[in-house]
């Protein structure tokens, strides 16, 4: 099975101490150990739902899609993001799996993010809730820690899914 991953910064794997851009040496996605999967990191720093609204996964078996949290920074409505996501989603034919975007816990964002992945866990498709995990100085991107802890419960979460 062959599965692409998209994402932001976080799927990435930015470095926010890093000034030219890099990403951790190891990310999230590299703790996906599933027999007979591989998958593909496409993070894409900045990146919106909107970006990849008419992408089509032929070459992949399904899609895990992580984003919103740029759409909540750059202050676009969750009705937006909603929208955006159902649209992405009714080109994907069934061949897709949301993870919710971490919490941000700013103030001025973490309503939108706790509202987000409420409803992004309505919209009708598998969908792995989020978790608190350790967070880079900036509190938008995941540490090192982070990554390892993100990528250890969603390899546990998939591993789920697959199973059903």
């Amino acid at each position: 099975m062959k599965y692409i991953i998209i994402g932001d910064s976080n799927t990435y794997g930015f470095d926010p101490s890093d000034y030219l851009g890099r990403r951790y040496a190891k990310v999230w996605t590299d703790y996906l150990n599933i027999e007979g999967c591989t998958f593909e990191n496409a993070g894409v720093n900045g990146q919106r739902v909107f970006d990849i609204v008419n992408f089509i996964p032929n070459a992949y078996d399904s899609v895990f899609i992580m984003l919103g949290t740029n759409d909540i920074l750059q202050n676009f409505s969750v009705s937006t993001i909603i929208k955006e996501m159902k649209d992405f989603l009714s080109n994907v034919n069934g061949k897709a799996v949301i993870i919710c975007p971490v919490i941000i816990e700013m103030k001025e964002f973490k309503e939108k993010c706790i509202a987000l992945n409420d409803l992004y866990q309505k919209l009708g498709v598998p969908c792995i809730p989020s978790i608190k995990v350790d967070m880079a100085y900036d509190g938008i991107h995941f540490s090192q820690k982070g990554h390892e802890q993100f990528g250890i419960y969603i390899n546990e979460e998939i591993k789920k899914l697959l199973h059903k």
